[in-house]
Order: structure tokens, then sequence, then C-alpha cells
């Protein structure tokens, strides 16, 4: 499917805008946005010691509620988008940089027009770096 330049440079600014929303959420953990960046059914994978782990948006959410915001530690932002494709007019993929407080993560978003707008339906994200390490 070919998407007409005028639809798809209005399809990029939708995505564009979804992700800086996600950005908005991960240093604020303003759980009022997470209905309006990840889609209800949402999974998030990663490795963990060399097993898949998954979650659930239900338990992603929790996991947010549960964690004091980084711009409440004084946490630098650090968000970069690196590549967004565009597979048609309601499916897109991004690929994305950022920073939770000391760990920075390239994430990996599938992303889905469904009737409330753009949501991300998956993500896989690695841990780059950790100011621990």
């Amino acid at each position: 499917m070919t998407i007409e330049t005028e639809s798809k440079e209005r399809i990029l600014e939708e995505v564009k805008s979804l992700i800086l929303k996600y950005f908005e959420l991960m240093y604020t953990n303003d759980l009022d946005l997470f209905g309006r960046v990840f889609d209800k059914k949402a999974q998030l994978y990663t490795l963990s010691k060399g097993e898949t782990l998954v979650r659930t948006a239900d338990a992603y959410r929790k996991i947010l509620s549960e964690r004091t915001p980084p711009k409440e530690q004084g946490a630098r932002e650090e968000n970069e988008v690196f590549q967004i494709d565009l597979a048609s007019e309601t499916q897109a993929f991004a690929k994305v940089k950022v920073r939770i407080n000391d760990n920075v993560f390239i994430d990996y978003l599938t992303l889905l027009r469904l009737d409330g707008g753009w949501r991300i339906a998956s993500k896989t994200y690695h841990r780059v770096t950790s100011a621990a390490a």
C-alpha cells in the first residue's frame, strides 16, 4: 500500500505526537497518559538472564504506579527518535532511546491506529547503559 504524501505527513505527525506522549509518560509516570499511549492489550518484551520476559500493559502500568518518577528524582531527560517507519495508515514502527533515571534503553515500538487514535501495541526494550555499571 502506498501512502499519499499529504496523508504520510499527517500520519507522521500523529505518530510523533504519540512518541512525545510516551517520552512524557516515561519521565513523569503520569498514569492519565498511560491509556493514551499503550493499547490495553499491549505486550512488553525483553530478555532477562537469557530468558524472555513478557509483561502485559496492566503489569507495566502497575510498575509505573509504584516507581518514583524520574522527574521527581530530578533525573535528566534523554530521549531520541532514531527511526519511524509507516507500513500503512494504521501501522507503524518506531525505534527510540529513552533514559529512565540512570538507565538508557533502546525501545522498538509497534504502533497501531485504533478507534481512539495511535497506541503502542508492543514494546521490545533493551537496557544499553546504567550508571551503576
